[in-house]
């Protein structure tokens, strides 16, 4: 069911960038169905006593009657076909005590609906040279209260919740070669891209651009800074208008004549950085990307991988007899 919900939206950036080989195009007539797509299992629980202050001879500090009581679980991506994030805001709680009974649960509708893009974790075996890929894990949490003078359950029979998904039915990648453009190239219907110079270092490949775009239908990545005073990096997705764009262009990949990703992938980061300037709000965008490669190969193709017509549906998962901890 796709959602006619109209909000501000927000992808927070990868952590790595995702290979590109691991796109596919989904069959838009087959519905999205997160259960052959995503599966939770626990990770964690932990369990808050509240204490309130009154003044007076006695001690203090007093504990409520209430007791605050968090699961945390991941959720794995089995088949990461045609999504694009997945909002961790857990909706619609339901959570259920050994005998059935419900537990009071916290959930709150997330506004603005924030997406995390699917995120990969790279291996390298150094004496072959080949790297494996797995997916990473999101991670999500709920919340639950509980009276203090009431047993602690030993089993949670049954932990059901929603979570927002954004999907495209046509995600597709894009080569263009890794040389300066005579011609503008539309690369979807509202972004047109001028390379003006490229370069070929060992270990870094370098070509500056320029964007035309419009912000209200194309969602294009940008740099900013980064949480907790940490230098700039690429940030994700975003764009001004309420609802969805009609464009997301999700990475900016450097090739080599094979067809392979030649850019490196350092433990929690890229291997790619952008320096833009112009006002993107106005459409128009000067960009300079920077790659560092394997050293091996030389770069022949830039490749931009591009999802039309996103749309975001609503998914309901559901974990059973999760075992407590002895807290």
């Amino acid at each position: 069911m796709r959602s006619g919900m109209a909000d501000a939206l927000f992808i927070v950036v990868c952590v790595c960038l995702m290979p590109v080989a691991l796109w596919a195009q989904v069959d838009a007539n087959t519905p999205w169905d997160p259960n052959t797509h995503l599966a939770p299992y626990p990770w964690a629980m932990a369990r808050t006593t509240h204490f309130a202050y009154r003044e007076g001879p006695e001690l203090p500090w007093t504990p409520t009657s209430v007791m605050t009581m968090e699961f945390a679980g991941r959720i794995a991506v089995t088949d990461p076909n045609g999504l694009i994030g997945l909002c961790t805001e857990t909706m619609d709680n339901l959570v259920l005590d050994e005998v059935g009974e419900p537990i009071n649960t916290r959930g709150t509708w997330p506004n603005p609906i924030s997406y995390e893009p699917v995120q990969y974790a790279s291996t390298r075996w150094y004496p072959s040279g080949e790297t494996t890929w797995d997916v990473e894990p999101y991670v999500f949490s709920v919340k639950m209260s509980v009276n203090a003078d009431t047993s602690y359950p030993s089993v949670l029979s049954r932990i059901e919740w929603s979570m927002f998904v954004l999907l495209s039915d046509s995600i597709k990648a894009i080569d263009l070669p890794f040389a300066p453009s005579e011609d503008w190239v539309e690369l979807a219907p509202g972004l047109e891209i001028l390379v003006e110079k490229t370069s070929i270092e060992e270990d870094r490949y370098e070509h500056e651009s320029t964007i035309i775009l419009d912000p209200n239908r194309i969602s294009y990545p940008h740099r900013g800074p980064r949480p907790l005073g940490e230098e700039e990096g690429l940030q994700g997705y975003l764009w001004p208008k309420r609802g969805l764009p009609d464009v997301i262009v999700l990475e900016i990949d450097v090739l080599n004549a094979e067809g392979n990703s030649i850019q490196n992938y350092g433990e929690g980061g890229r291997g790619l950085a952008t320096h833009g300037s112009g006002d993107i709000a106005e459409g128009r965008r000067t960009e300079t990307v920077i790659s560092f490669g394997s050293g091996r190969d030389a770069a022949a193709f830039i490749r931009y991988v591009i999802a039309f017509k996103p749309y975001r549906q609503e998914v309901r998962l559901v974990l059973e007899d999760v075992p407590t901890p002895g807290l």
